[in-house]
């Protein structure tokens, strides 16, 4: 298992998406990886996702299942707008 809070903050693009492979691969072979991020891109390709507005669990489930909606909401923007820029 492997915690990880905002790991690629301060990195590069490209070495943002190897700590992202690297993470995707271990994910791939059985671990369990668990990243807080405030990146809605990344939150966006988790497998599951939690979202926590204020300390209060507001979505828990799949990208897909109204997560834009559940962070639109917590942060007080029109999510999908950003992820089009």
């Amino acid at each position: 298992m492997i915690i990880a809070d905002e790991p690629t903050e301060f990195l590069d693009v490209s070495n943002r998406a190897k700590v992202f492979a690297l993470f995707r691969g271990l994910v791939n072979e059985g671990a369990l990886v668990i990243i807080a991020t405030h990146d809605v891109r990344r939150a966006g390709q988790a497998d599951r996702v939690l979202v926590l507005s204020r300390g209060v669990v507001t979505f828990a489930g799949r990208p897909g299942e109204g997560l834009v909606e559940a962070l639109s909401k917590a942060y007080g923007v029109d999510v999908k707008t950003l992820l089009e820029a």
